[in-house]
């Protein structure tokens, strides 16, 4: 074992207590502004995950002309639609439907980031 690598001690229990909430960070400058965007969730569940999934790769045409539509959009905003809680670094006083203006692109990036860190097995095993 080299002197650069790590030994990650072994907890003995796994936790299935659930997650409050995932705070997202990503710092943007827009016409030379920055801004510091949070998106605060509550953690995917299994059902999430599964349609998330199901939303993203969908089948169009029938036979032949059958064909795999990737989707990151609507599958993007469902996941973040289903599991945001608040969102902080955005000017929503008096925006009643404020889930509805945050751009898309802001909602996949938060969701992409979202995924990477909730309730996440390494060796691509997932919670079910």
């Amino acid at each position: 074992m080299s002197k650069d690598s790590k030994v990650v001690p072994i907890k003995p229990l796994f936790s299935l207590q659930e997650v409050e909430e995932i705070k997202i960070r990503r710092v943007v400058v827009i016409e030379g502004a920055r801004y510091e965007l949070v998106h605060v969730f509550r953690e995917p569940t299994a059902e999430d995950k599964k349609e998330y999934q199901r939303r993203l790769n969908r089948t169009e045409g029938i036979g032949a002309e059958r064909r795999i539509i990737l989707d990151l959009g609507e599958s993007a905003e469902f996941l973040w639609d289903a599991c945001i809680k608040k969102v902080e670094g955005y000017d929503v006083t008096g925006v009643k439907d404020w889930k509805d203006r945050v751009p898309l692109e802001h909602k996949q990036w938060a969701v992409d980031a979202l995924l990477s860190q909730a309730g996440r097995l390494e060796g691509g095993f997932q919670k079910n």
